[in-house]
């Protein structure tokens, strides 16, 4: 109820230029002048004493994962990422986890670039970035590690 109250002290001016900036968002995603989501993290574990620590992620995230999009459309991922230890996956994936993947790649050194990903049927897709344990090994006792920083957008070509 607190929400419809927030709402009638805004007035109809207030809601009037939540409506625009919302249409004006969703027009400037379809059309790839805005991109969908952004992401600046940072991630690191550790080994210690046989186990992995993770010092977990920090970092900005703004946008969506999960977007509409129609058959035939371009999807572009930009990234620029430093990697230390480790490497990160990415992939796009029509629908709920478990349903196939239209994109799928592995970065595993520093480096920037673009990926473009063509839209084989009309639906939700999300982008799905992977850059904790799991994808790097300590050499001394073989349990997970990554240390990396990224930066990446997404959004309509």
């Amino acid at each position: 109820m607190r929400f419809l109250t927030d709402i009638k002290r805004v007035g109809p001016l207030g809601g009037a230029v939540v409506v625009v900036l919302l249409g004006a968002w969703l027009v400037g995603t379809s059309v790839g002048l805005i991109p969908i989501g952004y992401w600046d993290r940072s991630g690191k574990s550790e080994p210690t004493g046989g186990i992995v620590i993770s010092s977990g992620q920090s970092g900005l995230s703004l946008g969506m994962e999960r977007s509409f999009f129609f058959e035939g459309q371009e999807v572009y991922i930009d990234y620029q990422v430093t990697i230390r230890t480790g490497r990160m996956r990415l992939y796009l994936r029509k629908g709920a986890p478990g349903s196939p993947k239209v994109f799928e790649t592995t970065i595993d050194k520093s480096g920037a670039g673009r990926f473009k990903v063509r839209i084989p049927s009309t639906g939700f897709y999300r982008l799905v970035r992977f850059d904790g344990p799991g994808f790097g090994t300590s050499s001394s006792n073989n349990k997970a590690v990554y240390d990396l920083d990224y930066t990446m957008s997404w959004g309509v070509v």
